[in-house]
C-alpha cells in the first residue's frame, strides 16, 4: 500500500502496535478473549494506526510513545465497529474468517464488540497525560459521528430520495471522521500546532471519503473470494451507495434493475452501462487527489510519500470498474 521505504520507517512501530493490541484485548475469560483477539487481527493493513504512525512522523515528531498508543485505539475503535457491523450486517465472514457473529450468536458478539471498545482506554492511558485531554475530545467526536453515520445508514436504507449530499454526510461521519481523527492524533502526537493539526484533519477526512467510495464500488463488483467477506450486502439490503444513487437520477430504468430481489449480476451491468461505476471512481480519484493536496506544505519526507500513497491507493479502483473484472 505504500512503498517499501515508507513501510520501513513505521514497521517497528506498528509491530509494537499489534504487540499492544493482542496485550490489551487479553480477558480471563477464554471465549471472550478468543473473540476479541480474532476482532483485532480482522481489521486487515492497519490503515488508520498507519496513518496515525506516518502524520506524526511527517510532522516532524520523534517520540512515538503518545502515537503508538494513539494508532493502537484508533484500530481497537475501528475493530469494534467491525463487530457490531457484522452483527448488523448478519455477515459470515471477515478477511475470509468466521465472524464473532457467526461463531458466537449476536449476544456474545455485541459483549465482544464492547470489550474491544472499551479496551481502547487502556490504550489511551500510554500517552503522555498533558495531550490526552484533546485527544480523547477527538476521539469523542469521532466515536459520536461513527455511530449518528451508522443510524443515518440504517434509517435511509431503502430510500431512493436519498441525495448524493446526504451520502457523503453518512459517509462522512460513519468512515471519514475516524480517518480524520487518526490523522490528527498523529498531528497531537508531533504536538504540531493548529494549522498543521488541520491541514492532518483534511487530509484524513478527504482519504475517509475516498476509501469508503471504493469499498462501496467493491462491495458491488469484487467477489466474495477476493474481499475476504459477503459481498453486494448494500445492495441486498438497501443501503444506497454513490454508484446506484448516480443510476438513480441518470436511467429512468434504475428502479427496475435496483429494486429488491434483483439479479446482482444483471445489477452490476446496468451500473457499469449507465456509466454510474466510472463516476464513482472518478469521485473516489478526486478525494484522494484532494487529500494529496492536503499535504503539499509538508516538507518532502519519506512519511509525507507514505501518506500521499495511501490516498494513491484509495484512487486506483480504474481495474474493478471494468466489464472484464466481473
Amino acid at each position: 500500500m505504500t512503498d517499501a521505504s515508507a513501510c520501513s520507517i513505521i514497521g517497528r512501530s506498528l509491530a509494537r502496535v499489534q504487540q499492544m493490541l493482542q496485550e490489551i484485548v487479553a480477558s480471563r475469560i477464554d471465549v471472550l478473549h478468543a473473540a476479541a483477539r480474532r476482532a483485532v487481527d480482522a481489521g486487515g493493513k492497519l490503515l488508520r494506526p498507519r496513518i496515525v504512525l506516518l502524520a506524526h512522523r511527517a510532522l516532524g515528531g520523534s517520540d512515538e510513545t503518545s502515537a503508538i498508543a494513539f494508532a493502537t485505539t484508533v484500530e481497537l475503535l475501528h475493530a469494534a465497529s467491525l463487530v457490531h457491523d457484522d452483527i448488523n450486517d448478519e455477515s459470515s465472514t471477515r478477511r475470509g474468517l468466521p465472524t464473532a457473529h457467526a461463531e458466537l450468536g449476536a449476544r456474545l458478539a455485541l459483549i465482544t464488540g464492547d470489550f474491544v471498545f472499551v479496551r481502547m482506554l487502556h490504550a489511551l492511558s500510554a500517552s503522555h497525560t498533558d495531550i490526552l485531554p484533546g485527544a480523547i475530545r477527538l476521539l469523542a467526536d469521532a466515536c459520536a459521528a461513527l455511530v449518528e453515520g451508522e443510524a443515518q445508514g440504517v434509517l435511509r436504507a431503502g430510500d431512493f430520495g436519498m441525495t448524493e449530499n446526504e451520502y457523503f454526510e453518512i459517509i462522512g461521519q460513519k468512515t471519514a471522521a475516524l480517518f480524520a481523527a487518526s490523522a490528527e492524533l498523529g498531528a497531537i502526537a508531533a504536538r504540531a500546532g493548529a494549522e498543521a493539526s488541520e491541514r492532518m484533519r483534511r487530509y484524513g477526512y478527504e482519504l475517509g471519503l475516498a476509501y469508503q467510495i471504493r469499498d462501496d464500488i467493491l462491495d458491488i463488483v469484487a467477489s466474495a473470494g477476493s474481499l475476504g467477506k459477503p459481498v453486494r450486502c448494500d445492495l441486498a439490503q438497501g443501503k444506497l451507495s454513490l454508484a446506484p444513487l448516480f443510476a438513480l437520477r441518470s436511467s429512468t430504468r434504475s428502479s427496475e434493475y435496483l429494486r429488491p430481489g434483483a439479479d446482482p449480476a444483471h445489477v452490476v451491468q446496468f451500473l457499469h452501462s449507465c456509466g454510474a461505476l466510472d463516476y464513482a471512481a472518478t469521485c473516489a480519484a478526486d478525494h484522494a487527489s484532494n487529500a494529496i493536496r492536503a499535504l503539499e506544505a509538508l516538507p518532502p519526507s519519506t512519511a509525507r510519500d507514505g501518506l500521499s500513497a495511501l490516498a494513491s491507493y484509495a484512487a486506483s479502483i480504474e481495474s474493478v470498474t471494468s466489464p472484464q473484472s466481473y
